[in-house]
């Protein structure tokens, strides 16, 4: 049978990541668009932009409070417009690239 629509999964993340992020971070790439690429971005010891570590409560807390500081342009904060499952998924869809 399925998963409950709550469960966080990388196919949900996805979705997610094609819809709020992908129009300005690569998936697939460590190339800047208009934010860092984030291939592999759980597997570097830091996050490309911040240079905290790369744990889910970081890239949790990046998501949820974008950054004001951004270059070219600052990051949305996601807080309000994604539910925490949401955020959940994005989490498993980014350990996955």
């Amino acid at each position: 049978s399925p998963p409950p629509a709550s469960k966080a999964t990388a196919p949900n993340g996805e979705a997610l990541f094609k819809e709020n992020c992908a129009t300005c971070h690569y998936a697939d790439s460590t190339q800047a668009k208009l934010g860092p690429g984030l291939k592999g971005l759980f597997k570097n010891k830091e996050l490309p932009a911040s240079h905290k570590p790369a744990t889910d409560a970081n890239v949790r807390q990046q998501i949820l409070n974008g950054n004001p500081d951004g270059k070219p342009m600052p990051m949305p904060a996601f807080a309000g417009n994604l539910k925490p499952e949401e955020v959940d998924s994005l989490l498993e869809y980014l350990k996955t690239l």
